[in-house]
């Protein structure tokens, strides 16, 4: 047993990391200024008094870097596989060597991958004359008696707007607010134009042949009154507007802009607008969003609003499932699962006929509350509808797989009416609907301002599922509980698409059942895990005291495993037949040409203490946990495996996996 006595002293460790607030020397006031064209975010906080060693930088619940003590500023800079796309990135700073720990604030910042031409995430303005300053025309078109002026001073104190997912967006934001606003003799008049507008700085968008506007937006629009929310663009000043978006209350009965099944209801989530034929190659471009005759109704909010090259609703190339209209019910290939049965489960029959469509001939549709966007067909949750038992309620499509995908899209059309007390999440399963993932992909109820028993709120939504590439077992639910009697959510249209662009390789290939290994979740160079079965070799960069060093053998069951370290060396020397290569060791060019520099880690059928532990069990696999490992940083271990095979071969050698200590 040569050398696996110093790995498992090297490997074991306990965390460093626990959190908590109140010690001196704690940082806070945590910002966070995103720089879009150079790809970085500048992190900066207070500090007071001392005893800590240093701070912890922590991006989306992991240690990036720690930083020297009494640090107040650390940039980080996107990872060299960021993109494409928009992705929010959640910060934290904690104090090292202090007990108990102490953490900041929580700040959540989205960055694009693409060429970005404009960006304001409202946080460089004190006042609203500073935006002003910045280029933007605050107007108030044809003398509204509202005080609900675009403003980033947010007066009545509502909550931040909701990124794509739902949590909230961070710090500054700018709302146009007819509830603060309005009332009494200081409300619109229907039908007068009067218009709370808001005009962007002009855009130079001559280097972009394709240009998009994307915007974090919240519009509660009432619906019962008549607000509506438009986006338009300019390319000459402002002479001439052309509308790419358009929202009406569902209770509007006055021209212009009568609700339809086009134009009703209210928004959530990341506004995405192609302005490309407006846009592309011109160096004067300008959008507006109109907050159109509110009469004391609710309010718009936006946040973090880019014009870039993106397009965010763009598929994937690879129909995974397709589209699900629930024309014909839910299928038999779904799972309906939950506390409830028939109509008080998630189901297509519509019992309390909410469809517009199929009841309705004339808005406002009982009262506005409906579902007013949706075709006949969707499938729903009516938790207003009687009995109105309680419910914790899963809607999971069938298992996907994504095994040969390096991006997963899941797409929907949603309509939801909120009521107090109700959660709505989207969540992923990667074992075939086991057990979910704690991360939602998108849930209503995530912290985002929303209002209960108002507008119903209508959304197209596109999310890349990073944590579904790769896997063979995905399924996607919709889950929805509450105490009953909560109004509804209703879903349609769902779709999962993917990409597979792949970069080839020549090493080893795990193989199920004959021989694989893997190290914390190791990736190939596409971002795929072991389960891909493509070949390797695969990477994972693991902390130091940190992140647990976590090995998992699979082959035929109960079999010897023997573990090699050596340099990588793709090919490095081919077995005979099935066998399969190495792929670490330093090649030999002569006779016999088998390679130098390896190192038997362990060997599993030598009968020693830990040696006892490297088999396979009786399903073929096995996984050990040693805990944090505590390799110093800049460490690199190149694994491979030689799994026993209990047949004429003897042996088969598994994909590599290189592991470096950070």
């Amino acid at each position: 047993m040569r050398c696996f006595a110093v790995f498992i002293c090297l490997v074991l460790a306990l965390p460093r990391l626990a959190f908590a607030n109140g010690e001196t020397s704690c940082p806070t006031s945590l910002a966070a200024t995103p720089d879009q064209t150079n790809k970085i975010v500048l992190l900066s906080w207070n500090i007071s008094g001392s005893g800590a060693t240093g701070y912890d930088i922590i991006r989306d619940g992991a240690v990036i870097a720690t930083t020297a003590s009494g640090a107040t500023t650390y940039v980080d800079v996107m990872p060299p596989n960021f993109g494409p796309g928009h992705f929010t990135f959640e910060y934290q700073v904690a104090s090292v060597g202090l007990t108990p720990v102490c953490v900041s604030n929580t700040v959540r910042v989205t960055m694009s991958s693409g060429a970005v031409v404009f960006f304001d995430d409202f946080e460089s303005y004190a006042v609203d004359n500073d935006m002003t300053i910045a280029g933007w025309q605050i107007l108030d078109v044809n003398s509204p008696l509202e005080n609900a002026t675009w403003s980033m001073t947010n007066p009545s104190g509502k909550p931040n707007p909701p990124l794509s997912d739902g949590r909230s967006t961070s710090g500054n934001f700018i709302i146009s607010d007819s509830d603060w606003g309005g009332g009494g003799a200081n409300t619109n008049i229907p039908g007068s134009g009067m218009s709370h507008d808001i005009w962007s700085p002009v855009i130079d968008c001559s280097p972009l042949s394709e240009v998009y506007l994307h915007m974090d937006v919240i519009a509660h629009l009432n619906e019962n009154e008549g607000a509506v929310m438009y986006v338009d663009v300019t390319n000459d000043g402002g002479i001439t507007w052309q509308t790419l978006f358009e929202r009406a209350s569902p209770g509007r009965t006055f021209a212009p802009s009568l609700p339809t099944t086009s134009n009703a209801d209210g928004f959530h989530g990341r506004l995405n607008l192609d302005l490309s034929i407006y846009a592309a190659f011109l160096p004067t471009v300008q959008f507006r969003v109109r907050h159109f005759e509110p009469s004391w109704d609710w309010f718009i909010s936006i946040d973090n609003v880019f014009v870039d090259d993106v397009d965010l609703e763009q598929t994937g190339a690879n129909s995974i499932l397709a589209v699900e209209d629930f024309s014909g019910g839910i299928p038999i290939t779904w799972t309906v699962q939950g506390l409830n049965t028939g109509n008080s489960t998630w189901n297509t029959n519509d019992p309390c006929a909410r469809s517009f469509v199929t009841n309705g001939t004339s808005f406002p549709y009982q009262g506005g509350k409906a579902i007013n966007r949706l075709d006949a067909s969707f499938a729903i949750l009516d938790s207003d509808c009687n009995p109105d038992p309680s419910e914790d309620e899963y809607l999971m499509t069938p298992i996907l797989d994504c095994s040969t995908q390096t991006e997963v899209l899941l797409g929907f059309k949603s309509e939801y009416m909120h009521y107090v007390g109700a959660s709505t999440q989207v969540l992923v399963s990667i074992d075939g609907g086991a057990t979910f993932l704690p991360r939602a992909i998108h849930s209503y109820t995530a912290g985002a301002v929303l209002l209960s028993n108002q507008d119903p709120l209508y959304s197209e939504y596109l999310f890349s599922v990073p944590e579904a590439a790769g896997q063979p077992a995905v399924v996607f639910a919709f889950r929805y509980w509450s105490g009953g009697n909560r109004y509804f959510w209703a879903v349609d249209d769902v779709h999962v698409t993917g990409n597979t662009n792949l970069v080839a390789s020549t090493g080893q290939a795990p193989r199920s059942g004959i021989a694989e290994l893997d190290v914390s979740g190791a990736l190939d160079q596409n971002g795929l895990p072991i389960a891909s079965g493509l070949a390797g070799p695969y990477s994972v960069t693991l902390a130091s005291g940190l992140d647990d060093f976590v090995i998992t053998m699979g082959g035929a069951p109960n079999q010897a495993v023997i573990i090699l370290e050596g340099p990588l060396n793709v090919g490095a020397f081919p077995l005979p037949g099935p066998m399969g290569q190495l792929d670490v060791g330093v090649p030999n060019p002569n006779p016999p040409y088998v390679p130098s520099g390896i190192i038997v880690l362990v060997d599993g059928s030598s009968g020693q203490f830990f040696d006892s532990f490297f088999h396979t069990g009786s399903s073929g696999t096995r996984t050990m946990n040693f805990g944090p490992s505590t390799l110093p940083a800049g460490v690199v271990m190149n694994l491979q495996a030689l799994v026993k095979t209990g047949g004429p071969t003897v042996i088969a050698v598994s994909n590599a996996v290189s592991v470096s200590i950070l």
